[in-house]
C-alpha cells in the first residue's frame, strides 16, 4: 500500500509540475507577443511613418481607436497631438503623436526583460539604415517604484535630421506604464 500511495504521489507530482511548465510557457509566449505587437506598433507607426497622425488609419491590423480628450491629455502630458488606444488579446496599447512630431507606444502590463529584447532587434534593425548610438543611461525614483530610461541617437545617410528614441521601463506594477517606446526627429543644429 505504501509503494502505491508513493507511486501516486509521484504521478500527482508529475502532473503539477506538467501544469505549472504548460502555465510557464503560455505566459512566455503571452509576453513574447505582447512586446512583439507593441514593437510591431512603434517601427511601423513611429518609425517607417516618422509619426505621421493621417497614416493612421491605414494601419486596421492594431485596431486603434481615438483616445477621449482627458485621457489623450494624460498620455500626451498636456501638449497637443493625437492619441489612440489598442486593445488586442495580448494586451493593451496606447499611441501617441504630439503636434511637435514625438511618437510613443505606451505598454500598461509587459516584462522589461521581454521588451528591451525586441528593441534590442529593432535598434538593430535601425542601424543597418544608418548609424546608431547609444547615450548615457537614466534612471529615476518614483514613489511607485524605478523607471530606468536608455536613449540612442539614430542619424541615418542623410543630413536632414537626426532622430532621437528612447525606451522607459519600470518592473513595478503600481508603475502608469511598464514601458514607452519614443522617437522624434530633431534638425541637425539642435
Amino acid at each position: 500500500m505504501k509503494q502505491f500511495i508513493t507511486h501516486m504521489h509521484f504521478k500527482i507530482d508529475m502532473l503539477l509540475l506538467a501544469v505549472c511548465l504548460c502555465v510557464t510557457t503560455v505566459s512566455a509566449q503571452a509576453q513574447n507577443d505582447h512586446a512583439a505587437f507593441a514593437t510591431s506598433i512603434f517601427y511601423s507607426i513611429c518609425v517607417s511613418n516618422r509619426g505621421n497622425p493621417d497614416r493612421v488609419s491605414g494601419y486596421a491590423e492594431f485596431n486603434l481607436v481615438p483616445l477621449i480628450p482627458a485621457a489623450r491629455h494624460h498620455f500626451l502630458e498636456g501638449k497637443s497631438g493625437k492619441a489612440w488606444s489598442a486593445k488586442v488579446t495580448s494586451g493593451q496599447f496606447v499611441l501617441t503623436i504630439s503636434d511637435e512630431g514625438k511618437c510613443s507606444v505606451h505598454v500598461r502590463r509587459i516584462s522589461t526583460k521581454e521588451i528591451l529584447a525586441k528593441f534590442a532587434l529593432l535598434i538593430k534593425h535601425i542601424e543597418k539604415k544608418g548609424n546608431v548610438a547609444e547615450l548615457p543611461k537614466e534612471e529615476k525614483t518614483f514613489s511607485f517604484g524605478t523607471v530606468s530610461t536608455r536613449y540612442f541617437m539614430s542619424y541615418p545617410n542623410s543630413k536632414e535630421a537626426i532622430f532621437l528614441l528612447d525606451i522607459a521601463t519600470s518592473d513595478a506594477l503600481e508603475a502608469p506604464s511598464q514601458a514607452v517606446m519614443s522617437i522624434e526627429a530633431k534638425p541637425w543644429s539642435f
